[in-house]
């Protein structure tokens, strides 16, 4: 075995630890221990976390530090504090007058409620998120490609007290 291929061979390694380790991240974000799964071959995720409203895939194509979630059954006070706390973390920086940045990149509660269908989330820059919908006074929401420190951030969010 050459030492490049004992290299990769470690790298792939400590990818996927960080990956469990962010899984069990999430899982403590969320409040209960979940279920880690092994991904099937080839499927882009180093893991599979289910945990109660939470489904998180930690994305190969990272270190084990970044993840697609779907997080169902989201209050809509709870929806609008992560909406909020996005905007003001992401919000274009180039002034009121700035015509390149989305204006809302996560729809209002309100847009998801007066429409049955899925709606985009965006970046500011308007480069694809993920998705949203409300259903039955609930939101349910997935980010396709996002940072676990971020992720566990809005989980945190979504619970905190009304």
């Amino acid at each position: 075995m050459s030492a490049l291929q004992m290299a990769v061979d470690a790298a792939k390694a400590a990818s996927r630890a960080a990956a469990y380790a962010a899984a069990t991240v999430l899982a403590q974000a969320i409040g209960t221990e979940g279920t880690i799964h092994l991904p099937e071959a080839h499927s882009g995720v180093w893991c599979r976390l289910t945990a109660g409203r939470l489904t998180a895939d930690i994305l190969s194509t990272s270190h084990g530090d970044r993840a697609r979630m779907r997080l169902i059954q989201v209050t809509p006070d709870a929806y609008e504090r992560v909406r909020t706390w996005v905007h003001d973390q992401e919000g274009c920086g180039h002034g009121e007058d700035c015509e390149s940045c989305h204006a809302e990149p996560w729809p209002s509660y309100e847009e998801l409620n007066a429409e049955d269908s899925d709606f985009a989330i965006v970046h500011p820059d308007d480069r694809d998120r993920g998705t949203a919908q409300a259903a039955f006074g609930r939101v349910s929401f997935t980010l396709d490609d996002e940072p676990v420190t971020k992720l566990a951030k809005i989980i945190s969010l979504t619970l905190a007290s009304d």
